[in-house]
């Protein structure tokens, strides 16, 4: 079954390319959320989807990091790390 996410990701995103990223991220997301532990390696791809210049997927990326961060200490200190401009990996 299709998340909200993923249904407004499908219906909203023209490019083809972004839809087809966002899907994956969501796909990560949706396993991670449901973890009882996540390590950095883990989030690199929603890290890397937050860091495009696309806004229809850097808010999707940013959307899912913030969510991870408020479960995870790792997702919160990468969370900063990225806004505060220092390199994430």
């Amino acid at each position: 079954m299709r998340s909200s996410r993923e249904h407004w990701i499908e219906s909203n995103v023209e490019n083809e390319d972004h839809k087809k990223l966002l899907l994956n991220v969501c796909k990560v997301y949706n396993k991670l959320i449901e973890s009882d532990e996540i390590s950095t390696e883990d989030i690199v791809p929603i890290v890397d989807s937050a860091k495009i210049k696309h806004m229809d997927v850097w808010v999707n990326g940013a959307y899912f990091l913030w969510n991870l961060s408020v479960k995870f200490d790792v997702a919160r200190e990468v969370r900063i790390s990225v806004t505060s401009g220092h390199p994430f990996r």
